[in-house]
């Protein structure tokens, strides 16, 4: 059984494994082979648990006394409005601090993503089961304070308070269910088998683009401001086919490739000449810099571009 290394800021009594507290920004994990884990709690429930504890800590006895007293007197609301005016700095989106001191969800959530597990705190038992059956882990008494922000859930007023740690248990529990449905693997193996699936469909879906671009026969030959024109044809069938232009990204116009090419048919290219296409806009539509493409229905290939239309583009 390898060691296990976790990131715990969940007041849990962590045995048969390395118990990290402070931010991931500050841990430096000492076993190369060791299995690194994080806990993520759902964010009202972890808020409520956090109060708890700084208060019972005592850190500053005026400053919990005060917090005590508008607690008392206070509704949930009216309690949080004073909270949130004190903008008391660990109270804030703590879970996210945790996982990056700047309190970057971005980050936070890279930084998640690179432990071995993710397990949402109340899915510790299943991991202890599947994972690590030797290891303990006693989640502690936890006693109920008069304010829950777990009463205000979803209202704006909390945002600031669990808005990214909301954020950062959504995922946690998204990567526990990929977990769970790959058999426990550990997150970099399953990330290495998606990249090797990944890989392999896009290989795929580059042979079969290869192979359906040697059924058509054409170039986008000529192109200016307001123009663009070519030639294409489907080598097996002797329908006209349709081409699609799009300009960065965005689709302009489609038209069928049945002009009258007295080129082609004299140079034995197509046997009746009528496979040319040619597109006029009212408006300047092309310059140097964009990204032209022409694409071949239904299978939408792309057409090569001629040096010609190249030049202009600045390919």
């Amino acid at each position: 059984m390898k060691k296990i290394e976790i990131l715990n800021f969940q007041n849990l009594n962590i045995e048969k494994a390395k118990n990290i507290t402070q931010p991931f920004d500050q841990v430096k994990f000492e076993e190369e082979e060791a299995l690194t884990v994080a806990v993520v709690r759902e964010p009202y429930a972890y808020f409520d648990s956090m109060l708890y504890s700084y208060l019972a800590r005592q850190k500053s006895i005026l400053f919990t006394q005060d917090i005590i007293d508008h607690m008392k007197e206070l509704d949930h609301r009216s309690f949080l409005e004073w909270l949130d005016r004190l903008n008391f700095f660990p109270f804030q989106n703590p879970q996210t601090f945790h996982l990056d001191v700047r309190k970057r969800v971005s980050e936070a959530t890279e930084n998640l993503e690179s432990f071995d597990y993710v397990v949402p705190y109340d899915a510790i038992d299943i991991f202890i089961e599947k994972v690590a059956p030797n290891l303990k882990i006693v989640k502690q008494e936890e006693k109920r304070l008069l304010f829950s922000l777990s009463t205000l859930a979803g209202e704006e007023l909390t945002e600031k308070f669990v808005g990214k740690d909301d954020v950062l248990y959504r995922r946690s529990l998204e990567l526990w269910e990929a977990i769970e449905e790959n058999g426990y693997r550990t997150l970099p193996e399953m990330l290495d088998r998606k990249r090797i699936s990944e890989r392999k469909k896009e290989e795929k879906q580059q042979q079969e683009h290869s192979k359906k671009s040697q059924i058509y026969k054409g170039v986008t030959g000529r192109i200016n401001e307001k123009f663009i024109a070519g030639w294409v044809f489907h080598k097996e069938d002797p329908e006209p086919a349709t081409v699609e232009v799009y300009k960065n990204g965005e689709f302009l116009r489609a038209v069928k490739a049945d002009r009258m090419r007295e080129d082609l048919k004299k140079q034995h290219i197509h046997p009746t000449g009528k496979c040319g296409f040619e597109i006029r806009f009212s408006e300047e539509t092309f310059k140097k810099g964009d990204k032209v493409e022409v694409k071949v229905l239904p299978d939408k290939v792309p057409l090569n571009l001629g040096e010609a239309v190249k030049r202009f583009l600045g390919v």
